[in-house]
């Protein structure tokens, strides 16, 4: 993954990570809000439910008339009968104008209520402001901490891997050249000592192994050669089944002795852009290293292609010796081979991988209890590099 690309992504992400939170603390800001708007006017219409009674209006016109009777009876404490009369003359007065002022009283509460609304909300999204902006420092932080621990380990892996390689390079090449230093150093004592035909036999000899050791010096770097120059892809749509069907057909042609068997749930009308001299080579890898790795037994390869949703899956599989799980982490990497033998540079399949990588696919060493299983995952339709 390119961190350059995934910095992009966070941007995104970083912003949707902030609208997130905003909308969280509005809503936990709005539904409380809400309920308590719905309970405050739920006891406010019953409070003025039951101040506004009309048995209350009732119950102060009976007072007024005990008042005047009061005053007939005692006319010495008319001023005092009277100003409670007018009292309660002002509460009738309140009474009879009782919408009105339920209106008023409601509105007011209602005025009230929405500012203290407006208030809590604005508070609410100025704390999820806060908290995002936190929330994007930390992000920040921690993308650029990934980042570096990403570069560190990719560039101690790409290390490793030229020390593996250098490794490997230095054990090939030793092998190679002390035998041919032997040699040369062999020929003078064999001129000294030998003539004629018998010198003639034993520089032929002398020579013969000189040139096998520089094949196989030459077999090594022609193997380097072809991973270090594998083509750009050269895609075109093609039809899935027509495609896989002639590969599986040119793979039988090249080994004979082959089992070699082509399933599919696709048709014809199936179509996939793809490069197919890249993907035939990539199926041609896999089969040779089935048969590679099962030089002395009779073994039966399936490649079978099935059409998933977005993808293309392909799975090839064979019966011969089984891979361990802890060689299915290893297996696609440059210059490692299960296999014996001084021709396997363990370059086949690392071959592979970049194939199916240049066509924005994945391919992956399935463990099995007998055999083994590659499968690849190839999208239908090309995604942004990553």
């Amino acid at each position: 993954m390119n961190p350059n690309h995934s910095t992009l992504k966070g941007g995104g992400l970083r912003n949707s990570i902030r609208l997130e939170l905003i909308i969280i603390g509005m809503v936990m800001a709005l539904l409380p809000v809400g309920a308590s708007y719905f309970l405050l006017s739920e006891v406010l219409e019953t409070s003025l439910s039951i101040s506004f009674q009309n048995k209350t209006e009732t119950l102060l016109k009976e007072a007024q008339t005990d008042l005047k009777a009061l005053k007939e009876n005692n006319p010495e404490n008319e001023a005092e009968y009277r100003s409670r009369f007018q009292e309660i003359q002002d509460l009738l007065d309140i009474y009879s104008e009782s919408a009105l002022i339920r209106k008023k009283l409601s509105g007011s509460l209602t005025i009230y209520f929405f500012v203290m609304v407006s208030f809590v909300v604005m508070m609410s999204v100025l704390v999820a402001y806060w908290f995002g902006r936190r929330a994007d420092r930390l992000y920040r932080k921690a993308v650029e901490s990934w980042q570096k621990e990403f570069k560190r380990s990719q560039y101690l892996s790409e290390i490793a891997s030229w020390q593996d390689v250098a490794r490997r390079l230095a054990h090939e090449l030793k092998n190679r050249a002390t035998p041919l230093q032997v040699l040369s150093s062999a020929l003078p004592k064999l001129v000294k000592t030998f003539s004629g035909e018998v010198l003639q036999a034993k520089i032929d000899e002398t020579s013969e192994m000189m040139q096998s050791e520089l094949s196989q010096l030459k077999t090594m770097t022609d193997s380097f050669s072809e991973f270090a120059k594998l083509p750009g892809i050269r895609s075109e749509k093609v039809s899935l089944v027509e495609s896989l069907s002639e590969m599986t057909h040119q793979l039988k042609l090249q080994w004979t002795e082959l089992d070699l068997n082509f399933k599919t749930n696709m048709t014809a009308e199936d179509k996939i852009d793809w490069d197919p001299s890249l993907i035939k080579q990539a199926l041609q890898n896999l089969v040779l290293n089935a048969v590679e790795a099962n030089l002395r037994e009779k073994i039966e390869t399936v490649i079978e292609a099935r059409k998933m949703v977005d993808h293309l899956e392909i799975k090839v599989s064979n019966t011969g010796k089984n891979i361990e799980s802890s060689m299915c982490e290893r297996i696609f990497d440059p210059y490692f081979s299960t296999k014996a033998g001084k021709e396997n540079m363990g370059l086949g399949l690392a071959i592979v991988k970049k194939i199916i990588s240049d066509h924005q696919g994945e391919i992956s060493c399935l463990p099995q209890k007998s055999g083994a299983t590659f499968l690849i995952q190839i999208p239908f339709s090309k995604r942004e590099d990553t």
